[in-house]
């Protein structure tokens, strides 16, 4: 089995401060692909910016796959109301 160590910023955190008045999360990278949630699904996330004391590649992950190794890899986060 694998294990990780993993280092971040707690969702919950962020979500607080930000005091978001949608109900849905969209997570977009700058290379097209997004993802979107219920907001309650992220409540007790992290973002992640290491892993075993080492920094996340700037690799944008889609669907399971790199998408490219561009510093231009952004991810953008916004809210909706259903």
């Amino acid at each position: 089995m694998d294990t990780a160590l993993w280092s971040g910023v707690p969702v919950r955190r962020l979500l607080e401060a930000a005091e978001p008045e949608g109900d849905r999360v969209i997570l977009h990278g700058a290379d097209g692909c997004y993802n979107e949630l219920p907001l309650e699904a992220l409540w007790l996330g992290l973002l992640a910016y290491r892993m075993n004391g080492r920094p996340l590649p700037s690799d944008t992950i889609c669907e399971g796959e790199r998408a490219g190794t561009s510093s231009e890899n952004k991810v953008r986060i916004y809210m909706r109301k259903t």
